[in-house]
């Protein structure tokens, strides 16, 4: 009984959620001063690590057509932030804002900036452009700390560019919502011991200064030494949720890139998570359901989804990625593969997907197998691996990382490679 009105009411949210997004965005550039350490963009040999794109402003014909459909619909709050990028890198940035809110049902517009480059825009003209939240992600713990997180020489112009448009705000009877989004190290009591701390909130409430804490790695692309010091990586969400939850992003907001295209996600750029093109949409409710992001959002309960780390698998379009490990998910449980070559690859995940025939042999790779009362572990030679064995050579370690005893995860190495599987 307590199972079926659980699904009756996540069908009744879920209907609920994907009549309208809650909110919208446009990605207006993507291109960014700054080299944050702790950031994708600009990283990898070519620059293109976290973001394959060409570098381009948006085509305004296709911002409007975006915001008439929204408007249309009821509007609400639209951001106006690059996803990596900086919006003051834009030159007609506040142009672009006042054209959203001449839309009479878009209230609110928001932005993130690193406030490198708002000094050039003029603080009045930011604050009276119509923009009502702006979020400045910055590190004012030091120049050298500035210079090492941020990658540019530029701390006392940000922080004379926060200080002045902070006390434009205040002399303007706060026509903007501004936040402080700090990245700086630990610990914190340098900052907020500092006569910076206390010119600060002469104009900004105390609790409009945040601290970032969790820090994504951009799929490895980012190492631990260029997080702010005494900081660490949040952990796998698999590690602590069931796998067939989707992620909220996909209900959330209707986010499009520079180009138009619409991605299910406002975090990173995700080549797996674009849709179709704005541009091709008549009505906010046809691009709300764009027939690729529906796909994304029904394959976490109808599976198959793949998640895959470390190494290079091929993707659909035959292009190359990184990733060592690929998890392949039904409802009813999981396998975690690891081979030895990229051609194993590709034949053992088809062959997972579509349900053939494995003979383990064939393979060198260790795979975890549930499903039902089905717990198995093979190793590379595909021999199962039995732990109460004296003579057992792996090593398995139980624990639960938030006191879930459901969930354990094992780990599991040999002498030719390592890797840690979840069980539920």
């Amino acid at each position: 009984m307590l199972k079926d009105i659980f699904n009756f009411n996540k069908s009744k949210s879920l209907e609920n959620l994907k009549k309208r997004p809650n909110t919208a965005g446009a990605e207006v550039i993507n291109i960014c001063n700054a080299n944050c350490s702790f950031c994708g963009y600009g990283k990898g040999e070519d620059g293109k690590a976290a973001d394959p794109r060409i570098k381009q402003k948006i085509d305004t014909k296709i911002l409007d057509h975006f915001l008439k459909i929204y408007s249309k619909d009821g509007g609400g709050n639209f951001s106006l932030s690059p996803i990596l990028g900086e919006i003051s890198a834009h030159p007609q940035w506040l142009d672009l804002v006042r054209r959203i809110r001449k839309h009479k049902n878009i209230k609110t517009t928001s932005c993130f900036t690193n406030a490198t480059l708002v000094h050039r825009h003029g603080f009045k003209n930011i604050l009276l452009s119509g923009l009502t939240t702006m979020t400045i992600s910055t590190a004012l713990g030091g120049k050298e700390q500035y210079k090492r997180l941020y990658g540019i020489d530029m701390y006392e112009q940000v922080k004379s560019n926060i200080i002045n448009i902070l006390k434009k705000n205040k002399d303007l009877d706060y026509p903007v919502n501004i936040y402080l989004a700090l990245r700086i190290d630990k610990p914190y009591n340098f900052f907020y011991k500092s006569n910076l701390y206390k010119e600060i909130i002469k104009y900004i409430e105390p609790n409009k200064i945040t601290i970032l804490e969790s820090w994504d790695d951009f799929r490895g692309i980012i190492k631990k030494e260029g997080l702010p010091k005494g900081h660490e990586f949040k952990g796998l969400r698999y590690t602590k949720e069931r796998k067939n939850k989707p992620c909220y992003a996909l209900y959330r907001k209707l986010q499009i890139l520079v180009d138009g295209t619409i991605q299910g996600c406002s975090c990173r750029i995700e080549p797996e998570l674009w849709g179709g093109n704005i541009k091709n949409y008549k009505s906010l409710n046809e691009a709300w359901n764009d027939n690729k992001i529906e796909k994304i959002r029904n394959d976490w309960f109808e599976g198959p989804v793949t998640e895959v780390f470390g190494g290079r698998y091929k993707k659909d379009d035959d292009s190359y990625e990184m990733g060592w490990e690929r998890i392949i998910e039904w409802n009813e449980g999981y396998k975690i593969v690891k081979v030895g070559s990229m051609d194993d690859e590709i034949e053992l995940l088809n062959k997972l997907i579509s349900g053939k025939e494995i003979n383990l042999y064939d393979y060198e790779y260790i795979m975890h197998e549930y499903k039902g009362a089905y717990n198995t572990l093979y190793d590379a030679g595909g021999n199962e691996v039995d732990f109460d064995d004296e003579d057992c050579k792996f090593k398995e370690d139980n624990y639960s990382e938030n006191e879930d005893t459901i969930e354990e995860r094992c780990s599991i190495s040999s002498s030719n490679y390592s890797f840690k599987i979840n069980e539920e």
